[in-house]
């Protein structure tokens, strides 16, 4: 399959300072790739290097249907973009708009007409071509400037965090049109965004970027999933992914390795970690401080519902003295799970979940639950999660840690 983007090796600076190392990347043809990253991660300005805006600082080279456009300018590289801001004519109609980018394309007036109506009819706005922009709600104008990117049907659309400026409602109503558009023409689109909702809804691939650098560059699936750092886990997700540092440790009778957490009421549990699939690799941490990550909603809250936690016991260890954490759990296995208990610290109501807060080695730490739990600040809650369900990162590098490691 022909690729519909390749970057090589593509690097940009600004008075000696690097916004863009050595950056690379393959897209299909008709992928949708998103540029995900916080403010100032240089998103914005690789876009305007694939747009012909900027140049590449050093020998980097961009490849846009196996034709190379490095040097090319915008005209030349058969693109259309996407701004912000919109960038429509304000003395046009929006008919005039959105054919503007083809009159210098020796259509007739007859085909012209009817490319627009068309692209009118894709994007719901025929009844506002013989409007002027300023008659325009804001997400009226976004859609007559995507009509014009694609009234063009250019080799690759860019889009410059398109939605934005929008309220939240339009948000999701453009992004589903965005998606569907997308599904239906499948075209070759490159989409910065700051927006992780919008990279993981809209996104075939995504692409992170930090300081520069990618992070990461997989499905939305993979990311979330199998994120390669921390900055990944923690960028990805909400709640953000709950990151704090224990230790490994070998029981000197056993053999067998464990963490501990510690919470808020100084009571002690120690997880053995005899199912984990990167037993081995952790090994080679023993007594090393690691970073241990888990995402909010894979901390189950065990309620007077449930038949307990799991069928092992998890030693808990509270001034001296011991508690036990029993039970005959149908829903997971004592195999693959482990328990602890925390007081709850704040709870927040997002509609049809609690954010339900508690410490864990002075760390904040959160989980989601049904919004029909009756939980409160200063309950003390047992919580279940999976062995599989935990990511364990190098403290010195941030990097995850893996079978390969």
């Amino acid at each position: 399959m022909a690729k519909g983007l390749v970057v090589a090796n593509v690097s940009k600076a600004f008075n000696k300072v690097k916004v863009l190392e050595d950056i690379s990347f393959a897209a299909e043809a008709g992928e949708f790739t998103v540029l995900l990253g916080p403010s100032g991660c240089g998103k914005s300005t690789l876009l305007n290097i694939l747009a012909g805006l900027e140049p590449v600082s050093g020998d980097g080279k961009v490849f846009i249907k196996d034709r190379e456009v490095t040097d090319l300018t915008p005209k030349e590289r058969n693109i259309a973009m996407v701004f912000q801001s919109y960038a429509l004519y304000p003395n046009m109609t929006i008919r005039e708009n959105i054919g503007f980018g083809l009159k210098n394309r020796q259509y007739s007036k007859q085909d012209l007409s009817t490319i627009v109506e068309r692209v009118a009819k894709i994007l719901r706005i025929t009844d506002l071509l013989e409007r002027r922009p300023s008659e325009l709600s804001g997400g009226q104008r976004q859609r007559v400037a995507m009509g014009r990117a694609i009234s063009r049907s250019p080799d690759l659309y860019l889009f410059d965090e398109p939605l934005s400026n929008l309220d939240a409602k339009l948000r999701v109503e453009l992004r589903l049109e965005l998606k569907l558009l997308h599904q239906n023409e499948k075209k070759s689109i490159v989409y910065v965004t700051h927006d992780q909702i919008e990279a993981m809804t809209l996104a075939d691939k995504i692409i992170i970027l930090n300081k520069g650098r990618i992070m990461q560059i997989g499905t939305p699936l993979q990311i979330y999933t199998a994120p390669n750092n921390v900055f990944v886990a923690t960028f990805i997700g909400v709640p953000t992914t709950n990151i704090f540092p224990t230790t490994i440790e070998k029981n000197t009778d056993t053999q067998q390795l464990t963490f501990t957490l510690t919470n808020a009421l100084n009571q002690s549990f120690t997880i053995p970690l005899k199912k984990h699939v990167l037993y081995d690799v952790l090994t080679r941490y023993t007594k090393k401080r690691i970073l241990l990550g888990i995402r909010a909603e894979q901390l189950i809250i065990v309620t007077n519902n449930d038949r307990a936690t799991n069928n092992t016991m998890n030693t808990m260890t509270s001034n001296n003295t011991t508690d036990r954490i029993t039970g005959e759990d149908e829903i997971s296995s004592a195999e693959t799970t482990f328990s602890f208990k925390a007081r709850v610290t704040a709870v927040e109501f997002v509609g049809s979940e609690f954010y339900v807060y508690f410490d864990i080695d002075a760390k904040r730490i959160v989980a989601k639950c049904s919004a029909t739990l009756a939980i409160k600040r200063g309950d003390v809650i047992t919580l279940r999660a999976r062995y599989e369900s935990i990511h364990f990162f190098d403290c010195e590098t941030e990097e995850r840690i893996t079978a390969e490691s």
